[in-house]
């Protein structure tokens, strides 16, 4: 009964399956990523739930048109229902142009039969290297109920495209996105293609949300920048968020003792950096100090 009700939940999450072979136009080196031509407006897929006023309708639509998406039957998209990880594998197959390709007849992960309604996308997805799944004592496994992150999405397009080279920055343009966070690299090469610019929190700072789930209207939009390019290239180094504390409106140098009424102060040195009048666990005397 599960797998006979997961079966249907993840064909509507995606619609059926009706792609048609995308144009060769490769966008970013790589064979997966190509453009898919608009359909006629006379066959254009129209959804009741999706209008022109709707966030993302240009992605969406475009979605439709390339075969990826046909939606549920009560004519609806649904744009802000999230994204599973099979129906990724699904979304990521109809937009390689559905290609020709025999899945194996052992499964390549324990949780995924032969009979399962995406094997055939999920074992593509395998095959091309865009997921590894995880490795458990009873064997791989993909999981495909889970939901899919903003963290893994970017991976999942990362190596759509190839995997290819890029060196990120020291400096993150997201507040809760270090070097040593998962998919780091994949992150910040969808920020520098502008497929992701997160959202802007103030200060010249921008937050990416690494764990939270993708919405079908986002998945749209995030596959269709892929493809057909996406906006200005998101950069660290831009957050300045204001000191918790009272400021000194005149630059400081670095090192300079301070006056014991502005212990505790905050101010800027000529080069931009935070610093604050405070002393140090091995040096009693007040000095500006970088934060």
């Amino acid at each position: 009964m599960r797998a006979a009700v997961g079966a249907l939940l993840s064909l509507a999450l995606v619609g059926p399956l009706s792609a048609a072979p995308a144009a060769a136009d490769p966008v970013g080196g790589n064979a997966h990523v190509s453009a898919v031509p608009a359909i006629a407006e006379d066959t254009r897929l129209d959804f009741t739930d999706v209008g022109e006023g709707t966030a993302f309708y240009t992605e969406i639509m475009w979605l439709a048109d390339s075969g990826v998406t046909s939606g549920w039957a009560d004519g609806t998209f649904r744009p802000y229902q999230p994204v599973t990880r099979d129906a990724m594998a699904a979304f990521l197959y109809r937009l390689d142009g559905s290609p020709s390709y025999t899945p194996p007849s052992v499964s390549p992960f324990v949780d995924v039969p032969t009979s399962y309604q995406f094997y055939k996308e999920i074992s593509w997805l395998a095959e091309q290297g865009i997921t590894t799944g995880w490795d458990t004592a009873a064997g791989r496994e993909y999981r495909p109920w889970n939901l899919i992150t903003r963290d893994a999405m970017a991976a999942f397009l990362y190596r759509y495209d190839g995997s290819p080279s890029f060196e990120p920055s020291a400096a993150s343009p997201f507040r809760d996105v270090s070097a040593t966070s998962s998919f780091y690299r994949e992150i910040l090469w969808l920020a520098s293609r502008g497929i992701s610019t997160g959202w802007d929190v103030g200060n010249g700072c921008r937050d990416y949300r690494p764990f939270g789930n993708v919405a079908r209207d986002a998945m749209a939009a995030f596959m269709y920048r892929s493809v057909n390019g996406g906006t200005s290239p998101v950069v660290g180094g831009t957050c300045s968020p204001p000191p918790p504390g009272p400021v000194v409106s005149d630059p400081v140098t670095p090192g300079a003792f301070c006056a014991k009424e502005l212990a505790g102060w905050y101010g800027r040195s000529a080069q931009g950096v935070l610093m604050q009048c405070a002393t140090a666990p091995h040096d009693s005397r007040l000095r500006w100090r970088a934060v």
